[in-house]
């Protein structure tokens, strides 16, 4: 079996409808916009997922997830030189009137970076767009709290329930122990044995 036919069948099931997204000729713009809107669809499931049991406020009304969507989406496609950092994007957003929790938004913004660095690695990236992967932090999520927890006596809380110090603190973590921050996801995303 061709390589490349399983490479599409992965990407398809991590990121659905990126397929039918490079499937675009002749209109590179056109192309550019779905991908985009493909890699934000997932990162947000993603976001939402493990917050039935989140504090109130977590994931902010509606219209703040769904603006800080449509923001981060503007970003990506008037990228221009701008800085596509974790710290920068989450920074932006969480300036936004009505913005989520900054869990949310780190594991948006994460997960978004994570899955267009994916598709550089992958397949053919976003055209326009080039993520620095050493500028990504790791997506801080139940999975990966537990294991910066094994490693440590102090006991982070629950990543629904983080605030900004203690997210830069579990990066400080990651990063004494990872140059490029991201590797310690593909490290770790499995649910510790």
């Amino acid at each position: 079996m061709k390589r490349s036919l399983v490479l599409d069948f992965c990407l398809e099931s991590t990121i659905p409808g990126v397929l039918a997204a490079y499937d675009v000729e002749n209109n590179e713009e056109l192309k550019k916009e779905k991908l985009i809107k493909a890699v934000l669809h997932k990162a947000k499931t993603d976001a939402n997922r493990g917050t039935r049991s989140a504090p109130v406020g977590f994931i902010g009304n509606v219209g703040g997830r769904l603006f800080a969507e449509k923001r981060l989406c503007d970003i990506l496609k008037d990228e221009n030189g701008a800085d596509l950092s974790s710290n920068t994007l989450i920074s932006t957003l969480q300036k936004m009137k009505g913005a989520p929790s900054h869990a949310f938004i780190q594991k948006f913004v994460n997960m978004t970076l994570k899955y267009i660095i994916v598709l550089q690695e992958l397949k053919d990236g976003i055209p326009g767009i080039y993520v620095d992967e050493k500028q990504c932090d790791c997506p801080i999520d139940s999975v990966i709290v537990d294991c910066v927890n094994k490693r440590r006596k102090k006991q982070f809380l629950c990543w629904t329930k983080q605030g900004q110090s203690e997210y830069y603190e579990i990066q400080e973590v990651i990063k004494s122990k990872y140059e490029i921050p991201l590797e310690y996801d593909f490290v770790h995303w499995r649910s510790p044995k």
